[in-house]
């Protein structure tokens, strides 16, 4: 029903355009405009099936063989429905416009120029031209952006942060998705080397390590052996990581999964955190880093135990805690703990979205409040990173890929 729904709604879509378009397209040879029209009459029907028959048919084995076919699959809906969506906003902007002023306005209303076929043709002109734009940065974005590796530094004060620690600088990377980087093991490097020269003190990485199987992450263990740190590299689990999104012969078989996954990450030099929490260590002063398993609401799996992973900590001690869904913040975090700086990602900032200066807006601030960047209430601070992977859709258009220096300061 739902995939009715979507190929309704698609088909839908691609005939208002047409038919927003037609003084132009009816100026075409008529087998160009035929042509043209079986396009958009096709796509809506086939790229939902094949992508429907594509998920069905995946499981851990072929996996990763067909996750490339879809995400090319996504980045078609992406490029050319989200174009023709853009497109059809504007052609009803101006539809309701021309309605509108008719019925306030009645006889005396003046759209001859809205309605002449010159008027259509100079707003047709002007609508593919913004379309014609986004698709440009869709394509950038599928071609550079994913890979254009952002440094952001952040600096934060806290009264309670001991003074051997003022200064301290933890780098945070998230929602490295590595499936998706496959077929570019040298862009997993160059993103290795650029967070390396960033000399931190600690390295922590708050989950999403691949799209789904352990598998995908094989290659990449000598090139993430690479990472250092003076205090080390930490890590906890994402909702990804647990493989629940794909079919498994048994449920054996996907807790073999996620324990190849662990072995990966210490394999990899990392320090997965389960549940538990470690102290970073200066002089005679020291915090305590806290990271605990995937907490999130259905449909996102959830066994991470702040009770438990933060068990004999004193209060008086500075805690950092790695939790990779954001929304776990204020339902847990602030009304549950005295965590004075929580470290997540998850959201990707959608991968879509406008960063211009201190402003920053994309479509994910409809699921989650906090998304990207810093969040403060009371004494209490979460940083979202909008991460340096992607997923789905192969690409970054305006939030892209980061890693993110934090550096502590004692207040």
């Amino acid at each position: 029903m739902t995939l009715l729904i979507i190929i309704l709604v698609l088909t839908a879509i691609s005939i208002y355009f047409m038919a927003s378009i037609s003084p132009i397209l009816n100026k075409w040879p008529l087998l160009y405009k035929r042509s043209f029209q079986s396009i958009f009459f096709v796509l809506p029907v086939a790229v939902p099936l094949v992508t429907a028959w594509g998920r069905m048919q995946m499981n851990h084995e072929s996996y990763i063989q067909q996750w490339g076919f879809l995400t090319v699959l996504m980045g078609i809906i992406v490029g050319i429905f989200g174009a023709i969506l853009l497109a059809d906003a504007l052609f009803l902007i101006r539809d309701l416009f021309a309605g509108f002023t008719k019925w306030i306005l009645g006889r005396t209303a003046d759209n001859s120029w809205l309605l002449s076929l010159k008027g259509k043709k100079t707003i047709i002109y002007v609508v593919l031209t913004i379309t014609g734009l986004y698709i440009s940065n869709v394509a950038y974005g599928i071609a550079y952006g994913r890979f254009n590796y952002q440094a952001r530094h952040t600096t934060l004060y806290f009264d309670k942060l001991p003074e051997a620690f003022d200064g301290y600088r933890i780098l945070q990377f998230t929602d490295m998705h590595i499936g998706s980087f496959i077929a570019h093991p040298k862009k997993v490097e160059k993103a290795v080397r650029q967070m390396t020269s960033e000399n931190a003190d600690a390295i922590v990485f708050t989950g999403d390590m691949v799209n789904n199987t352990a598998a995908e992450a094989e290659p990449f263990i000598e090139t993430f052996k690479q990472l250092k740190a003076k205090d080390g590299v930490f890590s906890v689990l994402g909702n990804h990581d647990y493989a629940e999104y794909i079919q498994f012969p048994s449920k054996e078989d996907r807790r073999n999964n996620l324990n190849r996954l662990k072995e990966i990450q210490k394999e990899s030099g990392f320090n997965l955190l389960m549940n538990e929490h470690v102290y970073l260590k200066r002089g005679n002063d020291s915090i305590a880093l806290i990271g605990i398993e995937n907490w999130g609401t259905p449909p996102f799996p959830s066994y991470g135990d702040l009770p438990k992973a933060s068990e004999g900590v004193s209060s008086n001690t500075f805690k950092v805690l790695l939790s990779h869904d954001p929304s776990h913040w204020k339902a847990k975090v602030i009304p549950e703990s005295d965590v004075d700086l929580t470290l997540s990602g998850h959201t990707h900032g959608m991968q879509f979205g406008v960063r211009i200066g201190k402003y920053r807006w994309s479509p994910v601030k409809w699921r989650y409040s906090e998304w990207d960047g810093i969040y403060k209430q009371g004494l209490q601070v979460l940083h979202v990173s909008a991460g340096l992977g992607h997923i789905a859709f192969p690409g970054r258009v305006g939030i892209l890929p980061e890693y993110n220096i934090i550096e502590l300061k004692k207040r």
